[in-house]
C-alpha cells in the first residue's frame, strides 16, 4: 500500500512555535507527472543502451515507492525540530 499522507512538523525548542501541516501524497505526484512522461523515453533509451531490462527499473522504483509508507524522518539543530512522516 502506498502512503496517502505525509504530515510535516516545525518546531522550536525554545518558546512557542509549532508549524503543522499535511496534505495529501497524491498531490506532489500529480505535480511531478509532467516531468516524468519527459524524463521516460530518456530513461528508456539509458535502458536499452546499457542492456538493462525497463521493466525491472520500474519494478524497482515502484516497489521503493511503495516501501515509504511508514517512513518517519527527524532531524534537530539547537533551536528547531523538524519531522516528516509518511502515513
Amino acid at each position: 500500500m502506498i502512503g496517502s499522507i505525509v504530515t510535516i512538523t516545525v518546531r522550536k525548542k525554545r518558546g512557542p512555535g509549532i508549524a503543522y501541516f499535511g496534505f495529501p501524497l497524491w498531490f506532489p505526484l500529480l505535480l511531478l507527472l509532467p516531468l516524468a512522461i519527459l524524463i521516460s523515453p530518456l530513461v528508456l533509451l539509458i535502458c536499452l543502451l546499457g542492456l538493462i531490462d525497463p521493466f525491472r527499473v520500474v519494478s524497482t522504483f515502484w516497489g521503493m515507492f511503495r516501501a515509504l509508507k511508514g517512513t518517519e524522518i527527524q532531524v534537530d539543530d539547537r533551536s528547531r525540530q523538524f519531522a516528516i512522516d509518511i502515513h
